[in-house]
């Protein structure tokens, strides 16, 4: 987990963004998923899971120019603490949508609250 602009957290969802370190992952979208915080000195234990809403994208309603490259980032539902400098492991589950430009940032967080309660469902309320 590296540090962003913390756009997430201004809207009310607060998002780890991952450095894909030349990972593959899949087509731009949101995604319903599970994420598991790694053990600090292992890649094969988690240390916990989270049911989560992951955003692959360019950030077009966020960002004024796109980035070169698809920034990736996760909402652990239900989750608080500190994911900086952490590992995060995210298995997705299922694409909710394509990626979308909002007129403005409130649009887009009604649609986050929207992708968040169709991810509980998609993934059992866990």
């Amino acid at each position: 987990v590296v540090s962003g602009n913390q756009m997430g957290r201004k809207l009310g969802f607060p998002t780890a963004n991952l450095d894909l370190q030349h990972e593959l992952h899949p087509p731009v979208g949101v995604y319903a998923c599970t994420a598991s915080v790694l053990e600090e000195d292992r890649v094969d234990g988690p240390r916990g899971s989270w049911s989560a809403v992951c955003n692959i994208g360019f950030r077009p309603t966020v960002d004024g120019t796109p980035a070169p490259l698809p920034v990736v980032e996760a909402h652990l539902l239900d989750f608080e603490g500190d994911l900086y400098g952490k590992r995060v492991e995210l298995a997705f589950v299922a694409r909710l949508r394509g990626e979308q430009r909002f007129p403005d940032l409130e649009a887009l967080r009604s649609r986050i609250q929207a992708d968040i309660e169709e991810a509980r469902e998609l993934l059992g309320g866990a």
